[in-house]
């Protein structure tokens, strides 16, 4: 008995202990890709989270130097948090659906009656 689980175990891609069958070996390969897509993915949005924190952590006055090389207007009168937000758009970072202000006001505790 034990010579058959060896044998059924080695000709196994998944070490399972019995043989895979064509659509088993197809869906197996669906779902390795699919997390490899999502990893990706992942990773991506992991770089780009780095990318703006690298931004947000900027002083004020590179934040300025980089404004003008953007040619971003007002920038001299802009707040750093403003430049920031400014910056982002300019570089193509999604802002949050409805602006700052709204998602400001969805994170904030509601006061119940």
């Amino acid at each position: 008995m034990r010579a058959q689980f060896k044998y059924a175990a080695k000709d196994c891609s998944l070490g399972l202990g019995w043989a895979l069958h064509d659509k088993d070996k197809q869906l197996a390969q669906q779902v390795q890709d699919i997390e490899q897509q999502r990893q990706r993915e992942a990773e991506r949005e992991l770089a780009r989270w780095d990318e703006r924190w690298r931004l947000r952590s900027r002083p004020l006055s590179e934040l300025r130097a980089l404004a003008a090389r953007h040619r971003i207007a007002g920038r001299s009168r802009m707040r750093k948090q403003e430049l920031v937000a400014a910056l982002e758009a300019e570089l193509g970072f999604a802002p949050p659906p409805g602006g700052a202000a709204q998602l400001a006001a969805a994170q904030r505790p509601r006061d119940e009656p």
